[in-house]
């Protein structure tokens, strides 16, 4: 069983796709390498080896030369509510996790639904949903990171005049050294 796919295209024309897959009790996040004409290259590879229990809801984004990043929410035992976040850098011509895995959710009660775009100079940024962040439900937050996965600047918080809950972020490269949300 596989459900809930991401998917994004390689300046070679070709995608990386992940998926979630429920290969024993606990579900899993699955990439894989295709090429432009939909065929897959090498097999299927874990996204998470580290991460415990459930895992799910994948965002991934293509950087340059051969590095992506691929973001799942990681939940409890029975797969009820998102606890936090966690982002893995890998390689595209390998598929496999280099560097640690990235948590960018020590506040709020829980975190989830990530979005994640690559800027020009091979940082990234990845946006989820943070509840308990502004005293009003659910907010959006935001976080830079070098090539590398090292956190460029403070955690921002994308909004603090709207009420109730703002969740599902999107992100978006301009193709500059900047990006737009979309709450």
């Amino acid at each position: 069983l596989s459900y809930r796919p991401a998917i994004a295209a390689k300046s070679d024309g070709g995608y990386i796709v992940a998926w979630e897959s429920k290969g024993g009790p606990d579900w899993d996040v699955y990439v894989r390498h295709l090429d432009s004409a939909g065929t897959p290259l090498g097999e299927a590879t874990l996204a998470h080896a580290t991460t415990q229990l459930d895992q799910g809801n994948a965002s991934v984004a293509v950087g340059p030369g051969a590095y992506f990043i691929v973001c799942v929410d990681t939940t409890t035992n029975s797969g009820a509510t998102a606890t936090g976040v966690s982002c893995q850098r890998m390689t595209s011509s390998e598929l496999e996790p280099i560097g640690p895995e990235i948590l960018p959710a020590p506040q709020g009660s829980a975190q989830a639904h990530t979005a994640l775009t690559y800027l020009p100079d091979g940082s990234w940024v990845v946006a989820w949903d943070s509840e308990e962040i502004d005293g009003d439900g659910s907010a959006i937050q935001l976080q830079r990171y070098s090539a590398f996965g090292v956190g460029v600047g403070q955690r921002i918080v994308a909004n603090r005049s709207w009420q109730g809950h703002q969740s599902h972020p999107v992100l978006i490269s301009t193709g500059g050294a900047q990006m737009g949300l979309i709450v």
